[in-house]
């Protein structure tokens, strides 16, 4: 007696439809790169080896778009497929269409499902957007997926480690050394959704985004994101990266050995968010001490839970207390 929702069953037939056409896409780009000795030779220059191509699925997408416009058509699906993922743009000046990934490296994007959502591509050439993601769609959004989940997930439960990184190289350059923990944001930020699905899975991750003035921003910005969603026992930890590396880079020139000491010494999200709150401020006179306070309370007060709301408001008081104290003497 129990009414089907036609509509429902509807949608979930065009998704898995979609889903089949990505993964369909995907073989195709993992054919390329087979026979595509640039792209290859790209990536064994930055150490990434079959195994770890293998491994995360990696792919390329020739210039020629008829290539991926014949085999797609050969497996049963139709060109407008391709244009719903984003994966050809219409042209305004030309009745040929433009491939979003011509000539890119291709990193297939999972989601919580392992199914293909999307995809990023790297330039093999000297394009000024060295990467390009899919556009965002029904089934690909960046702030309800981590790249690299898929391949690490059982690594990273036995670990019980988990290094967020901003980048799909950032991910595979670790894998290539031997740490296999890790997953990308898709972006410089955190959603709620991210937050959460990371702490189901560990209890204290450890962000290492890039040394530069953006990523080091978006380490401080995401610590006073998640700081809200805080729960006793579930915390977040940061690896401060030299000025002008990334993870990628950092391990190219100091090696794993060196990576894994920062990795020791990273930092609590207790001590990140202090130093948010005096950075850059001469708080040595009254007016600038009672703004501590305030953001003191502003912080402590923005924590749902109320044990560590408490506990956090009882920590920076001390620490704002040994401040003053050490500025007057």
């Amino acid at each position: 007696g129990i009414k089907i929702n036609s509509e429902i069953n509807k949608k979930q037939n065009d998704f898995e439809k979609q889903f089949e056409f990505l993964k369909i896409c995907n073989d195709f780009f993992k054919e390329c790169l087979i026979k595509n000795d640039q792209a290859k030779n790209y990536l064994y220059s930055r150490s990434i080896k079959d195994e770890i191509i293998k491994k995360f699925e990696i792919g390329f997408c020739p210039a020629d778009s008829n290539k991926l416009i014949n085999y797609i058509e050969n497996k049963g699906f139709e060109n407008s497929d391709i244009y719903t993922q984003g994966l050809f743009i219409k042209s305004k000046n030309s009745d040929k269409p433009f491939g979003r990934f011509s000539n890119r490296i291709i990193f297939p994007i999972f989601n919580f499902s392992n199914k293909i959502i999307g995809f990023g591509g790297r330039t093999v050439l000297d394009s000024k957007i060295k990467y390009i993601n899919s556009a965002e769609n029904e089934l690909f959004k960046k702030g309800q997926n981590l790249y690299g989940l898929k391949q690490n997930i059982e690594n990273i439960k036995l670990r019980k480690e988990l290094i967020l990184v901003e980048g799909y190289f950032d991910v595979i350059s670790l894998n290539a050394n031997n740490i296999d923990t890790t997953v990308a944001s898709l972006g410089t930020t955190l959603s709620e959704i991210q937050i959460k699905k990371i702490w189901n899975i560990v209890d204290i991750p450890i962000m290492c985004f890039d040394g530069d003035f953006a990523g080091l921003k978006a380490m401080k910005n995401i610590a006073v994101k998640l700081i809200k969603y805080l729960r006793p026992g579930k915390s977040i930890k940061f690896i401060i990266l030299p000025n002008q590396l990334d993870p990628d880079s950092y391990l190219s020139q100091f090696g794993k050995e060196s990576f894994m000491s920062l990795k020791k010494e990273s930092k609590d999200l207790s001590e990140l968010i202090w130093e948010i709150i005096t950075e850059n401020k001469n708080f040595k006179t009254p007016e600038f001490i009672a703004l501590i306070d305030q953001k003191i309370n502003e912080i402590s007060n923005s924590i749902e839970n109320k044990l560590v709301s408490s506990e956090y408001f009882k920590f920076l008081k001390a620490k704002k207390n040994d401040f003053v104290w050490s500025s007057r003497k």
